[in-house]
């Protein structure tokens, strides 16, 4: 299937939007030390062969925030061990988070079911204090929430929780926060969903991610536990939404698609970086014969796309556009049903294409991209910039 689509790119200055965590400054007693190890055990009966997943994501978390875990669980000394994360089997074949932040947080994890490296970041993260953003106190913003469409049962995963409960930090709403949950997750009646995207073009990819935390998830963690304090002193400025590393100050913690010190340099040894022109470029991808998982990026400076029927699966293989914003994820694209009919606006001078591809899943897209001369009218902001970049996208799946 072929289609042809007109974008157009402007440079615009990018608008913050928030996500939520614990309000410390109402809740203190909930957050976890940052000035020792947080403890965590395993019960009796968490199977050994289970421990070194758990292990390897607290470790991930460690490397990504100024949080330390120490595994405690043959301590015999109870003050060690009463004020700790607990990891235990679940009998009933469900996940299940008793307690958020201190004094005691359990995650009840079934073998059959919650065993995976994502289930155990999403209830080590809700247990540090972090929420689901359809949660949050400015969520009708950017969603709209149906709970007569919700499974009763879990109607109370999307109560807004009020600013007294819980603050934004300034972290950007995320449709790719792990913590994020899909529309079709908890819906009373199939083909019905429990939430709407504002921006439609954000609807087929709300909640689908890679299992891991996004960028603006350990962002929105470390300001929760004022990590960036320790770095205060630091002379690194962060680039594209890149945020200082607080266990190494000199050097910032990268947006995908960017690397480098400052996160300033372009990773596209997978993908490529071209400059736009007055006149329209060509960008033509094909990878219906390459097998195998990949991941790339292409950047288009100064400066959408993609994925066929109505009903076309969710995958693992879709395409991306971050059109400014790189702390968060951006347009997802699965088939060519979810292509816009109207105009994308970037909000800066780059905008960065992103393709997963999912094992043998063929896919190609093709592109064409010029700069414009942009007017308060077509940027769609209050903010005159001089030049923009239209493109044409061409998908075939």
């Amino acid at each position: 299937m072929r289609c042809l689509v007109p974008i157009l790119f402007s440079v615009v200055a990018a608008s913050v939007t928030k996500r939520a965590a614990i309000n410390r400054n109402n809740y203190p007693e909930l957050l976890w030390p940052t000035d020792r190890p947080i403890p965590y055990k395993f019960s009796s009966d968490f199977s050994d062969e289970d421990r070194p997943g758990v292990k390897d994501v607290l470790n991930d978390i460690e490397s990504n925030s100024c949080l330390i875990f120490k595994d405690v669980t043959n301590e015999s000394d109870t003050s060690s061990t009463e004020l700790a994360i607990v990891f235990q089997n679940n009998t009933n074949l469900d996940c299940h988070l008793q307690g958020i932040g201190k004094p005691s947080s359990v995650l009840s994890l079934a073998e059959q079911k919650c065993r995976t490296i994502s289930v155990y970041y999403k209830l080590i993260l809700r247990a540090l204090g972090l929420f689901g953003p359809q949660r949050r106190s400015d969520r009708d913003d950017y969603i709209s929430v149906y709970e007569d469409d919700i499974e009763p049962d879990a109607v109370r995963w999307y109560e807004k929780m009020s600013d007294l409960v819980s603050s934004t930090y300034e972290v950007p709403y995320d449709f790719d926060s792990l913590l994020h949950f899909t529309p079709d997750l908890n819906q009373k009646t199939e083909g019905i969903p429990t939430m709407l995207a504002k921006d439609p073009l954000h609807q087929p990819g709300m909640g689908i991610n890679f299992g891991l935390p996004s960028h603006s998830d350990y962002l929105l963690l470390n300001r929760l536990y004022r990590c960036f304090d320790r770095c205060a002193t630091s002379l690194v400025k962060c680039q594209n939404g890149g945020f200082l590393n607080p266990n190494e100050c000199n050097e910032c913690i990268c947006p995908r698609g960017f690397a480098g010190r400052s996160c300033n340099e372009l990773d596209y040894s997978c993908g490529g970086y071209e400059t736009s022109t007055a006149t329209w470029r060509r960008l033509s991808v094909d990878w219906s014969l390459i097998g195998g998982e990949r991941l790339c990026f292409w950047f288009l400076m100064l400066e959408n796309i993609v994925p066929e029927d109505p009903l076309c699966p969710q995958t693992g293989t879709w395409l991306e556009v971050r059109l400014g914003n790189f702390v968060v994820g951006g347009y997802k694209f699965f088939c060519n049903a979810h292509i816009p009919n109207h105009t994308l606006i970037s909000e800066g001078n780059l905008t960065v294409i992103m393709l997963a591809k999912y094992a043998d899943d063929p896919f190609e897209f093709e592109l064409l991209f010029r700069n414009v001369e942009a007017t308060s009218e077509n940027t769609g902001s209050t903010f005159r910039v001089s030049l923009a970049l239209m493109l044409y996208f061409l998908l075939l799946l």
